[in-house]
């Protein structure tokens, strides 16, 4: 799989964040934004479906709409678009690209 762009964001982090992930860093060998990462993907994996917006999209019941089975792409693709400023999606989503801490770079 190719590296997918990343964005660079600025955060300030309380001092004792900034020691777990410094120590978290050293221990793993990985570097501090590749820790940071992996903390944001699991924080987002661990959801609960009614927080994720993906699934609060599919509203986890009858929709009403009577052609769900033919147009779910169509229907996926045009709200994950929403999403991302109406840009194509990429086609992996978090937690495809940040598996695992010893899968980042």
């Amino acid at each position: 799989m190719g590296k997918l762009k990343k964005v660079p964001i600025q955060i300030y982090l309380e001092p004792e964040q900034d020691k777990i992930i410094g120590f978290l860093s050293k221990t793993s060998g990985k570097s501090k934004a590749a820790v940071i990462r992996l903390c944001i993907s699991s924080y987002l994996d661990s959801l609960p479906p009614e927080k994720d917006p993906a699934l609060g999209n599919m509203k986890l019941g009858a929709s009403g709409r009577k052609d769900i089975a033919e147009k779910h792409d169509a229907y996926l693709m045009s709200f994950t678009k929403s999403l991302n400023g109406g840009r194509e999606p990429t086609p992996y989503s978090h937690s495809m690209v940040l598996g695992g801490l010893e899968e980042i770079s």
